[in-house]
């Protein structure tokens, strides 16, 4: 489980639109869901099985939702603080939610997320 102060941490370093960092993100949200097989090919899990993830179809409806609606949540907590930097963080972090729902992006950041999955963590977890 996820603790919910780290991904909202992870989440807030987005705001300087790092691919790295989003990356994080995803690969935080979705690790128990997917991993890189020994051929290279993403898979998801599903009713107890690893299945191929062809065109990384999965991975991309999985962004689209899961992870931008953490962005969301974010951008609400945001909005509703009282804080000096809380406009320009909801300003960013609604950059990277618009980022999330393009396609073109998706399939970059995809790149990124699969260094991740292969590795199957990565240091700043360690």
């Amino acid at each position: 489980m996820i603790k919910s102060n780290s991904l909202e941490k992870l989440i807030d370093n987005c705001i300087n639109y790092s691919d790295y960092n989003i990356s994080l993100v995803i690969y935080t949200l979705l690790k128990n869901k997917y991993r890189l097989s020994e051929d290279n090919k993403l898979e998801y899990y599903v009713n107890n099985n690893w299945i191929i993830d062809n065109n990384s179809n999965n991975l991309k409806k999985d962004i689209e939702t899961i992870v931008n609606n953490e962005f969301l949540k974010r951008i609400k907590y945001w909005n509703n603080t009282e804080n000096n930097d809380a406009e320009l963080k909801v300003q960013k972090l609604l950059g990277c939610s618009m980022k999330l729902k393009n396609k073109k992006y998706i399939l970059t950041i995809i790149k990124e997320v699969k260094s991740l999955f292969e590795n199957g963590d990565c240091s700043f977890f360690n």
